[in-house]
């Protein structure tokens, strides 16, 4: 506290010694602001007065064309996905890496159980505030969630040191055994650095068709007790 950097002053420093300064003219978070909110008519002391402005009256029902899709309908068959080559109604896609995806021929034997990666704790929001004392008391290991069958069958115990492996790398963390996760489960938190990094075990490559969103849920891995030579 006290020795705190604004987004602003962080990212302004960052584009100046990575030489494109340019991009950030304002020379401090109130020239920001101001700039941010003169389309709106609204300037930046009425807005620290309190109280705001009412920028736009709100009206309820449906106006001209409420929806945006090319009918103005909703729309249950897409014509834009059938265009683009792909189903147009609502159809379940299985994830590649997953128990029924078209991958588990190949990945399944080494990496029999579903991970998802993402878990958030309290204490800690993303890769911020780990490295202060009193939150570290309350989280002091990132800690791969699993049930006590899927335990059990890998010969771990609670608090035991694990590895949590996929076919893209490996992260090393404190097995958390609790009755919450579904067997045959591993949770695995973000935000954390080194060998505990979830990204090491994700696969950028591995992603939905249609949005080309990235398979963080629903992997395919491994579990085991940590040992010396895990490096």
């Amino acid at each position: 506290m006290g020795e705190s950097r604004t987004t602003l002053d962080f990212y302004k420093g960052l584009a100046d010694a990575c030489g494109f300064g340019e991009l950030f003219p304002w020379k401090d978070d109130r020239e920001l602001i101001e700039h941010e909110v003169a389309p709106s008519g609204l300037d930046f002391d009425t807005l620290l007065a309190g109280g705001g402005e009412i920028f736009r009256e709100k009206t309820y029902g449906l106006q001209g064309r409420p929806f945006p899709t090319p009918s103005g309908k909703i729309e249950i068959y897409s014509h834009a996905f059938e265009e683009a080559g792909f189903d147009p109604l609502p159809t379940y896609l299985e994830p590649f890496k997953s128990p029924q995806g078209p991958r588990w021929q190949e990945l399944g034997e080494k990496y029999p159980l579903v991970l998802a990666t993402g878990t958030r704790t309290l204490y800690f929001n993303g890769s911020q505030l780990h490295n202060i004392a009193s939150l570290q008391r309350f989280e002091p290991h990132p800690r791969a969630e699993l049930g006590p069958q899927t335990a059990a069958a890998y010969g771990i115990t609670h608090q035991d040191e694990v590895i949590v492996e996929t076919d893209r790398g490996w992260v090393r963390m404190t097995a958390d055994v609790n009755e919450r996760t579904m067997e045959g489960v591993v949770l695995v938190p973000h935000g954390w650095e080194g060998d505990a990094n979830c990204n090491r075990l994700t696969d950028a490559n591995c992603r939905e068709p249609i949005m080309g969103y990235p398979q963080w849920k629903g992997l395919l891995c491994s579990i085991r007790k940590a040992s010396h030579t895990d490096k």
